[in-house]
């Protein structure tokens, strides 16, 4: 997290933030955070990565402060879920835990060339984002969700499908942009909306085919190109790192988008506005949200990358 702190401390200036979030509360939020990410320094490899994909890396290092302290911002307003969680909001927290381990985990697997497994990674974060926004939203589904449905004692609960999942939390967005109030909102509502559907329906299907043993993904995903002249190698031990563009682009928009999906249900549904400014961890979020909208337009330069073929699809890359 070295480099995005330093990132993070030149854009407070350059940013103009200095009336709004100072150095000193800025450093105290970033060692606040460190307590959760075991960094374990810079080696060769996370320093090709971060070089060769320096904005991505950047914004998923950025995501995960942002979802760090959004967690730790609730789990001050709902912390009984020792005793059992009684409401959606609780429950949402527990989910965002994951979502966070599922971000710092997606950052070490690209590191270290891993790109088949952070796909997977990113296709069961796809399924849990939605989950933490339909019962963030609806407080009558997390009821259901919650309720024993079965009378298998090792699982009562039921899983939801993942077209379940999606269908349910389309309509949330649709009344999202419904119902927000400034012409301004909408419009980015209705922006990230598109970027959602889009990711949320093409890329799913892609992860899918490779989760579920696809024939030709598991024989893309076998190999990578050793040299410039064609020539393959068994992928044991990572360092696929060939075209990523669209693959990091789509997950970091996902996760904007989304994001900013859970901020507004937040004010609607639980009149909690992340961007009142009283607290730090407030400010902090304000910040961290300026600063992706930064980041935005180089991170959507990658998903204007189409894919060439099945094998740049699956990122074969020569490490």
């Amino acid at each position: 997290m070295k480099k995005v702190n330093e990132f993070l401390k030149s854009k407070l200036t350059t940013s103009g933030f200095t009336q709004k979030l100072t150095e000193e509360e800025l450093l105290e939020a970033l060692e606040a955070n460190s307590t959760f990410i075991n960094d374990n320094g810079e080696n060769e490899l996370k320093l090709y990565f971060q070089e060769k994909y320096r904005e991505y890396s950047l914004t998923i290092d950025c995501l995960i402060h942002w979802y760090i302290t959004l967690t730790v911002s609730l789990l001050s307003k709902y912390s009984n879920f020792i005793d059992g969680i009684t409401n959606n909001a609780g429950y949402c927290t527990q989910i965002l835990f994951t979502l966070t381990n599922n971000l710092i985990a997606l950052k070490y697997l690209f590191e270290n060339g891993l790109d088949t497994q952070a796909k997977s990674v990113f296709r069961n974060s796809i399924e849990l984002t939605d989950l933490a926004l339909i019962v963030l939203y609806d407080n009558n589904y997390f009821l259901t969700h919650s309720s024993p449905q079965r009378k298998d004692w090792w699982n009562p609960f039921v899983s939801p499908k993942n077209n379940t999942l999606a269908n349910k939390a389309k309509e949330i967005v649709v009344e999202l942009y419904r119902t927000d109030s400034t012409q301004e909102d909408k419009n980015e509502i209705n922006s990230l909306k598109t970027i959602w559907d889009t990711i949320r329906n093409g890329q799913y299907e892609i992860l899918s085919e490779n989760s579920h043993g696809n024939y030709i993904h598991n024989i893309f995903n076998a190999f990578k190109l050793s040299d410039d002249h064609g020539n393959y190698v068994p992928s044991i031990g990572g360092q696929k790192w060939r075209n990523l563009d669209r693959t990091l682009s789509d997950i970091c928009l996902h996760q904007i988008a989304s994001r900013r999906h859970i901020t507004w249900t937040l004010k609607l549904k639980h009149n909690i506005d992340l961007f009142d400014n009283t607290v730090l961890e407030h400010r902090f979020i304000f910040f961290l949200d300026t600063v992706l909208g930064e980041l935005l337009p180089k991170i959507a330069e990658g998903q204007s990358k189409d894919y060439i073929d099945i094998g740049d699809n699956d990122d074969d890359s020569d490490g």
